[in-house]
């Protein structure tokens, strides 16, 4: 897995009494489709404006919306007698 970034809008939405993407559309004036998207962490990117926009309604910054997830490290692979490489289980 490689290191990704996870919006964590719902957490941050629902801590300020926001209950759904529907109130969050609402509260912010972005279009539904762009806070589910948002909400359900399926973005792909954002918006400055549109980042500003649910920070400034929900009070917060943009760490409390976004959240870096580092890359999961790789099994160490081991050389047998033969050449042929077996994974090291822990």
């Amino acid at each position: 897995m490689n290191s990704t970034v996870k919006f964590t809008v719902k957490e941050t939405a629902q801590r300020n009494g926001i209950a759904n993407p529907f109130a969050l559309a609402r509260a912010t004036g972005l279009y539904y489709d762009t806070c589910q998207s948002l909400w359900k962490d399926q973005a792909q990117r954002i918006d400055k404006r549109t980042l500003a926009r649910v920070c400034e309604t929900l009070n917060c910054t943009t760490g409390e919306l976004i959240s870096y997830v580092p890359a999961k490290p790789k099994p160490k692979t081991k050389s047998s007698a033969n050449g042929k490489k077996t994974v090291r289980k822990k």
